[in-house]
């Protein structure tokens, strides 16, 4: 089995690395497995599947955020009657 050639986003960062699974990959470049998400060819790999040498593989940052109000927020209904629970609108 021959290197596999990766690059790390969001800083496009290219590295050839011997990997027979996703998992081993994660492991080899020192990255969380949890943290990171392995894509080949716009699909989402999981840590199981198989690596070839002839592969392209990116590596991104998971990353989580909230778009919820928070309560007490000063978050404020639309003008055209906004009917969210989340702004307490009727």
């Amino acid at each position: 089995m021959g290197d596999v050639k990766v690059t790390i986003l969001p800083r496009r960062e290219t590295r050839e690395v011997e990997a027979a699974d996703v998992a081993h990959l994660l492991r080899a470049l020192g990255l969380h497995q949890d943290a990171y998400i392995v894509i080949r060819e716009e699909v989402i790999l999981t840590r199981d599947v198989r690596l070839q040498a002839e592969d392209q593989i990116e590596v991104w940052p998971v990353i989580s955020g909230g778009g919820s109000a928070q309560p007490g927020s000063s978050r404020r209904s639309s003008s055209r009657g906004d009917t969210s629970p989340l702004t307490g609108g009727s």
